[in-house]
């Protein structure tokens, strides 16, 4: 080590603690930390490693550092921080995809937030459980624990997080066909709320849509698709692109081609304008779908372009999917070499 005392490394490492660091300095004040048994600075440089790694999706080495604060905090016997921490690393374990580990972090949360009266951790933790049970499809524990999560509060003390709960039901309700079912709670839910100009009403109704597109009932499903979008153009624009597009499916479905064209185009564009790249994406899927019934070739290769320049700044860990479905898409055009170029631009970083 360059520090002639433990104090010049302390003042070292918790002057750049405060600063953005990258992943080398994090390494570097982690290794003087723990040779000059800084303790305190120790348990922060993990913190720090912690976020470090979330922000660059980097889930099992985020979940690494936070195993260290927690171990920590075990050892010295302050409890109290256990329940936040375990939530924490079962969320880092969540997004790893390693479910069961995460149950077993989130349940440890829940148990040590009743314990300690933290009631934001507990209801945090019974939500993680419902996501992952969902995930898993064990429709009927997800269903479970969300039916927990909304006892533990109203939509008149916080409605976001009541219909996010309400949500996780609706949803598995979906996933296992029973759309009636998924279709009433939205309903009670609507007649709950009162205000049926209210944006979230506009959400319940774009979710009937759904139900009853998936029901196979076309006709009911673009009733609640134009109610949608009747509040959401009036009252959240930033979501109104997002009820175009999936009213689309259901003219492709009656194979009204143009009028899927005209509203994929314009929801497209009301989505980019509001940076929802997760609907921009999907209306290039549904605009796909049309162009191949109108045999527009030359569309659905822009498309395809437009799609590969967008994940390329934004989510380029998505590329190799795209490069299979063009290749997929050429094979199905006869063009072999252009389908051999994408094959192999999908392997790429394998």
């Amino acid at each position: 080590m360059d520090f002639l005392t433990s104090d010049e490394a302390e003042r070292y490492c918790r002057d750049n603690l405060e600063q953005n660091i990258d992943e080398e300095d994090i390494k570097k004040i982690i290794e003087i930390v723990s040779f000059y048994k800084l303790e305190i600075l120790e348990i922060k440089a993990y913190r720090k490693a912690a976020d470090f790694y979330y922000s660059i999706k980097k889930y099992y080495d985020a979940a690494h550092y936070c195993q260290k604060i927690l171990d920590y905090y075990i050892r010295i016997g302050n409890e109290d921080k256990l329940a936040f921490l375990y939530n924490q690393i079962g969320v880092y374990k969540y997004l790893n995809m390693n479910y069961k580990e995460a149950l077993v972090y989130f349940d440890k949360a829940n148990v040590y937030a009743i314990m300690f009266c933290d009631s934001d951790i507990e209801i945090k933790s019974l939500f993680n459980m419902a996501l992952i049970y969902r995930k898993m499809q064990w429709f009927d524990k997800a269903i479970e624990y969300a039916e927990m999560c909304i006892e533990k509060t109203s939509y008149k003390s916080c409605p976001e997080k009541y219909i996010m709960f309400y949500s996780i039901k609706i949803n598995c309700y979906g996933d296992m066909r029973k759309y009636d079912k998924a279709i009433e709670i939205c309903r009670i839910l609507i007649d709950e709320i009162k205000d049926h100009n209210d944006i979230v009403t506009a959400y319940l109704y774009n979710n009937i849509g759904n139900l009853y597109f998936l029901k196979g009932d076309l006709d009911e499903s673009l009733n609640y698709f134009f109610r949608s979008e009747e509040i959401r153009k009036m009252k959240e624009p930033q979501k109104y692109g997002r009820t175009m597009i999936d009213k689309s499916i259901v003219y492709i479905s009656k194979g009204f081609f143009i009028e899927a064209e005209e509203a994929l185009l314009a929801g497209i564009e009301l989505a980019s304008t509001h940076n929802d790249y997760e609907y921009v994406l999907k209306g290039h899927e549904y605009l796909i779908i049309v162009y191949k019934a109108l045999k527009c070739d030359a569309r659905i290769e822009a498309i395809y372009s437009k799609n590969i320049e967008f994940l390329k700044e934004k989510k380029p860990e998505d590329l190799k999917k795209i490069y299979l479905q063009m290749s997929q898409y050429y094979i199905s055009q006869g063009k072999l070499d252009k389908a051999d170029e994408y094959i192999k631009l999908s392997l790429e970083g394998n």
